[in-house]
């Protein structure tokens, strides 16, 4: 019986489609966690997105194994890390665009209500000694929407690698 070459234009495009499923579900999460303060049962609802896209993946990426073409745990590591990389920068792009379009400042006047609550400011004075609370809402509201969604990638980065592996193994 002969060894089958790995296909990696094959398994790139796989990737590719396989993360846009991922992002579309890491979008939908990050919307009703965005839309929670107003209705708090889409806080769950982003909840169980964020874990349904985890068992989604790893289904993708076992039957991607099983009926394409078979993987090593390092061949699984390179397409689950792709598909991760995917849809890491799909959900970022969308990310900018709803902060900068959609959401209208609604994000940011959350954060400044909580950061003026005298019960969370004392909070905020204890956790940030050397700020205090008033200069770290001086910073958030020079954030520039680019700056969040930098944020967002490193973010998304983080989860990814967590992600790559629990899929691979």
């Amino acid at each position: 019986m002969q060894k089958q070459r790995f296909n990696f234009s094959q398994a790139r495009a796989y990737s590719a489609q396989y993360g846009l499923y991922i992002s579309i579900l890491w979008i939908v999460s990050f919307v009703c966690t965005m839309n929670a303060i107003q209705h708090p049962l889409l806080s769950i609802v982003g909840q169980i997105t964020a874990f349904l896209s985890l068992f989604t993946a790893i289904r993708l990426i076992t039957a991607y194994s099983k009926n394409v073409q078979p993987l090593n745990i390092a061949r699984k590591l390179w397409l689950s890390w792709s598909t991760c990389a995917f849809a890491t920068l799909m959900t970022t792009f969308a990310q900018y665009v709803y902060l900068r379009y959609i959401d209208k400042g609604s994000f940011l006047n959350a954060i400044r209500e909580v950061f003026n609550d005298p019960a969370y400011k004392e909070i905020l004075e204890q956790q940030m000694q050397g700020i205090g609370a008033d200069k770290a809402l001086e910073i958030l509201s020079a954030t520039t929407y680019s700056q969040f969604a930098m944020q967002f990638l490193f973010f998304n980065i983080c989860i990814s690698f967590v992600f790559t592996i629990l899929m691979a193994v």
